[in-house]
């Protein structure tokens, strides 16, 4: 009986392919290109151009970097797989928000079809400059972060004996991971036309990796929270 069992070690090696990698980012700019530039070429003109193709370089293992960075041909800090896309919100005065939803997924992040999301607003790109598509859930490659940027609560107001304070706004809002559905509740707050600070903001933080993300949120309940404190909580 005769048993062999192989483990090569593999070493670096480069492959040659016929076709160059697309670059989606300008190389003037640094920036995400916002449509593919066409080029006319003539037929007949002499010599006409060809596709020089591209060699990869296979590294088996650690890629170990001293003093340098990872840069493109041009010099530019070459961009990894990951980019973070802000959004803010400036909510209106007028308007009472009681578990309203909406769904930042389709309204402010993905791709209808045309480079914008359904709500007119530009899509949210890669690192390699594609746009998220409709399936970025399910690839696990989109994570959402909301905070409340600035609060102005309104405290001029009425009540059953005339003219008084309001000391009972309230500002809520929770961002479901798994459908990008944001829901808000809130009420008496105040819209500055003349100063910026002076809006309640919401800040949602779109972050966006194409290869998909190994961690998946955690949420602890209130009742497991005084679990976690090093000394008791009353």
């Amino acid at each position: 009986m005769l048993q062999v069992s192989s483990n090569a070690r593999f070493v670096p090696a480069t492959f040659t392919f016929p076709s160059s990698a697309t670059s989606f980012v300008d190389q003037i700019t640094g920036q995400c290109s916002n449509s593919t530039p066409v080029v006319c070429i003539d037929p007949f003109e002499f010599g006409g151009a060809c596709d020089p193709g591209r060699n990869d370089f296979f590294v088996p293992d650690n890629l170990i970097i001293g003093k340098g960075q990872i840069i493109d041909k041009d010099g530019n800090y070459f961009k990894q797989d990951v980019d973070i896309h802000f959004v803010v919100l400036e909510l209106p005065q007028e308007i009472m928000f009681n578990h309203a939803v909406i769904n930042v997924f389709q309204k402010l992040v993905v791709d209808s079809g045309d480079g914008f999301t359904s709500a007119g607003y530009p899509a949210a790109r890669f690192a390699d400059c594609t746009t998220v598509q409709l399936d970025a859930l399910v690839k696990n490659q989109i994570r959402f972060g909301v905070s409340i940027q600035s609060i102005f609560p309104n405290q001029d107001g009425t009540d059953q004996d005339g003219y008084g304070i309001i000391v009972d706004n309230i500002i809520g809002v929770n961002m479901d991971q798994s459908t990008g559905l944001m829901t808000l509740t809130m009420n008496d707050i105040s819209n500055s036309a003349l100063y910026n600070e002076l809006r309640t903001k919401i800040m949602i933080s779109i972050y966006l990796k194409k290869v998909g993300w190994n961690n998946t949120p955690l949420v602890i309940p209130s009742n497991q929270v005084a679990g976690l404190f090093a000394s008791g909580v009353t």
